[in-house]
This record gives C-alpha cells, sequence and structure tokens, in this order.
C-alpha cells in the first residue's frame, strides 16, 4: 500500500477497514454513541488501542514482557473508559424503563 500524500506531506494515518458481525456492529454503535465518539473510527480504534501500542513497542525494541507492560497500563484505561460507559448505559436504561411505565419520575 502505498503512502497517501496531502500537497507531497505523508498522512501519519492510514485507513483500515474491518468486517465485523451484526452483533459485533452494533455493540461498536452503542458503545459509540454512549461514549460519545466522533464516529466508529474513533471507538474501534479507542478499542484497539492497547494492542496496537503493544505492537509498537515490540517494533521499538522493547521485549514482549516490556510489550505485555505497555498493554496492560492501556487496557487499565481501557477498562475505566469501558466502566464510564456501563455507568451510562445503565442511566439510559432507567430512564426508558422509567418512561415506559409512566412513573413521570425525573432522570437522576
Amino acid at each position: 500500500m502505498g503512502r497517501r500524500t496531502r500537497r507531497g506531506i505523508p498522512h501519519r494515518s492510514a485507513t483500515v477497514t474491518v468486517r465485523l458481525t451484526e452483533v459485533e456492529r452494533e455493540a461498536l454503535d452503542e458503545f459509540t454513541e454512549l461514549g460519545d465518539f466522533d464516529g466508529l473510527s474513533d471507538a474501534g480504534r479507542t478499542l484497539m488501542l492497547p494492542y496496537l501500542e503493544a505492537m509498537v513497542a515490540v517494533r521499538e525494541g522493547k521485549s514482549s514482557f516490556g510489550a505485555a507492560v505497555e498493554a496492560a497500563r492501556s487496557m487499565a484505561r481501557l477498562n475505566q473508559y469501558l466502566a464510564e460507559v456501563e455507568t451510562e448505559h445503565k442511566r439510559q436504561r432507567k430512564e426508558k424503563e422509567q418512561g415506559e411505565l409512566g412513573l413521570g419520575l425525573s432522570p437522576a
């Protein structure tokens, strides 16, 4: 794959196509919405980042153990983010259930 350029300056990123099942796509859509991402690419990159950072570490000469440490740190950040998304999902589900029951309760 050749490098794309803008006015002779190489781009610092590339587009990658990923095939997903319908269930995976729905999950990514929900993650994108609840996580307040700019789009599917941004959300997908966030999910892949721990593994990409580990691979970059290996390419930069770190040992596989060093790369695993990088991945673990990045995964911890991702887990924290996923916990925030989970909280938002539960809040929205509760709000929707209260609305369907007609309880007239204001959202917390």
